[in-house]
């Protein structure tokens, strides 16, 4: 700008009065005119203000985790519309397989909890189920679902090996054994009269069993919040024996990411809130001796965050990856918009004597250059509102709302409370905000004698 300028000095063609004509432009009278509310309504202002603070509040603790790896296609795309079909009527997807991982000791006691917590599994959502003689068994395969298979055909069926196994550690008809028997004799029996299944089950270390697995067939999809509970509560008495039962496929690897990366973002963004206001409250501090315009100037930020994820919920957009990260812009964007109107108030507080003619200069000017610097982000960041790939679209939208919330916060919010900060300091008689530490006060009479 300057090698610019300094060519159209030299040409004469610098347009002077059209540079001294800023104020006079659109965006900037209009910021003018939102100083009537700091001006005339600046608690219901805040009040307000709160409220909607509140309400995000509650949206944020109700904002749904998600994320699918489908969103990175086209809702139209025929691999989408395949697969919700397969979903939606053949009740599997891509073959959804879920495991439960069992290692410790398996000892009589151990042994009869996994056989409860198999039976426990045909009350678990998202669980399929399988027809049988002997009722409705969930589709999974275990050590316990392969001896139950080899001795559903009775003692005549049953493999010699298995049964004397069997007798030898007092199996009961419903799979359970007497208490204080060693189990390790049946699962050695059902090793070798059936190694192939049993391989893919059973795990030994010294001639003991050392994991156990369930392979069980789902369909949950991505939606395995209910799943990854039932699983959990089915085996928590395997679990209270000292025995590790551990649930876990892609999807819920996926889902515990997603809430690890929630709370982590969650927690990261309130502590950037606090250290920044922190720092805002040293720099005023040192510079003016009025730390409170720290903590006044990063208030709004705070509301901002709440009023971003409030309309994410209002919207349907969920906390994931994409979102969780964007959500920071909030306070990327709102601190410097907060930074520059709260110091250039500051600046106009010292020459002018009334309140109001220095919230309209700074509202005009620099409350322009932030309205014109929000609503092109805006528009730049909002073109991907119209991709047809979900995380891009979500993502213009929480960027819209982060920069459009805080400029509201900016020139709504912030000016309402410098209205009633600086009243207060006018009450008790002390000199104007914007006067820097040591500055004396250079207008006529008592700062507390001037009222705007």
């Amino acid at each position: 700008r300057t090698l610019a300028d300094r060519r159209a000095e030299r040409r004469g063609t610098l347009p002077v009065q059209s540079l001294r004509s800023h104020g006079d432009r659109l965006l900037p009278k209009v910021m003018e005119k939102l100083a009537l509310v700091a001006e005339h309504a600046a608690v219901p202002t805040l009040v307000v203000a709160l409220a909607l603070g509140g309400a995000g509040f509650y949206g944020f603790t109700n904002l749904d985790t998600r994320f699918s790896f489908t969103d990175f296609l086209p809702e139209d795309s025929p691999y989408v519309e395949a697969l919700a079909i397969l979903e939606g009527d053949f009740g599997g997807g891509f073959g959804e397989q879920t495991q439960v991982l069992v290692e410790g000791e398996i000892d009589a006691e151990a042994h009869n909890a996994l056989v409860f917590a198999n039976q426990a599994l045909t009350e678990v959502a998202d669980v399929s189920l399988v027809e049988t003689p002997q009722g409705e068994l969930p589709n999974a395969a275990s050590a316990i679902s392969l001896l139950g298979q080899l001795l559903s055909g009775g003692p005549g069926a049953a493999p010699p090996e298995l049964l004397a196994a069997a007798q030898q550690v007092g199996l009961r008809p419903d799979l359970t054994v007497a208490e204080g028997t060693d189990v390790t004799p049946l699962y050695l029996a059902l090793a070798e009269v059936a190694s192939e299944e049993a391989a893919r089950v059973i795990a030994f270390d010294g001639g003991r069993v050392a994991a156990l697995l369930w392979d069980i067939t789902t369909t949950a999809g991505d939606q395995v919040e209910d799943l990854r509970a039932g699983l959990e509560a089915a085996f928590q008495p395997v679990n209270d024996l000292g025995v590790s039962a551990v649930a876990t496929s892609q999807n819920i690897i996926g889902n515990v990411v997603i809430n690890k990366l929630t709370d982590s973002q969650s927690r990261s963004l309130f502590i950037t809130v606090a250290v920044s206001g922190l720092v805002l409250i040293i720099s005023f501090m040192i510079e003016s001796r009025r730390w409170a315009l720290g903590l006044i100037t990063i208030a709004p930020v705070a509301l901002v965050v709440l009023w971003t994820y409030g309309l994410m919920f209002a919207t349907g957009i969920p906390f994931g990856p994409v979102t969780a990260t964007l959500s920071a812009l909030a306070i990327g964007i709102g601190v410097p918009f907060t930074i520059h109107i709260a110091r250039r108030f500051q600046e106009d507080r010292r020459s002018h004597v009334d309140m109001d003619q220095a919230m309209r200069s700074t509202m005009r000017h620099t409350g322009g250059a932030l309205a014109g610097s929000a609503f092109t982000t805006m528009a730049g960041f909002g073109v991907l509102m119209t991709s047809s790939l979900v995380p891009f679209r979500q993502m213009g939208q929480v960027t819209v709302y982060a920069i459009g919330l805080s400029l509201a916060a900016a020139v709504l919010v912030l000016p309402s409370m410098l209205a009633l900060w600086d009243g207060y300091h006018r009450r008790r008689g002390d000199e104007r905000i914007g006067a820097d530490m040591g500055e004396e006060d250079s207008q006529v009479g008592a700062f507390s004698s001037e009222r705007p």
